[in-house]
């Protein structure tokens, strides 16, 4: 286990530790955890101790864009749709049944990544995704 899984696992562990104490205090770390797992989140998504991204995530903008025309974009849609559901699997403690995809389906996520893309050509799906999540994340509850 990497150093960034064995840190987030240690998270979860003093979370799930957390949210079973039923006094002010425990919540109150409880919503600092969650705050310092999302920190936490943001700043080794992109850093150098980062593994590597595998599979669709690892194609760029431009092959989305062409995939697209040609219909032929379901592997990369499908590792964005996986990405995110990791998310909501490991990380998400909201509320909303759908998780952060709230009510984003395949539809909107497929236009969400056509403009970024259109934007951004030489970028990864995976940074896309992970854009969009962020977004996703912002919104839901």
């Amino acid at each position: 286990m990497g150093g960034r899984a064995k840190l987030l696992e240690r998270l979860h562990s003093a979370e799930r530790r957390v949210a079973l104490g039923n006094c002010q205090v425990d919540q109150k770390c409880g919503n600092l955890m969650r705050k310092l797992l999302c920190i936490v989140l943001s700043v080794t998504a992109t850093s150098a101790i980062a593994g590597p991204i595998k599979g669709a995530g690892a194609t760029n903008c431009g092959k989305w864009i062409e995939d697209r025309q040609n219909e032929t974009y379901y592997p990369q849609l499908n590792w964005i749709l996986g990405f995110i559901s990791s998310y909501n699997y490991y990380v998400y403690v909201g509320k909303h049944e759908n998780g952060v995809f709230g009510s984003a389906d395949f539809v909107f996520v497929s236009a969400w990544m056509d403009n970024y893309c259109q934007k951004n050509p030489g970028e990864t799906i995976f940074a896309g995704a992970l854009k969009l999540m962020q977004e996703l994340r912002s919104h839901a509850g």
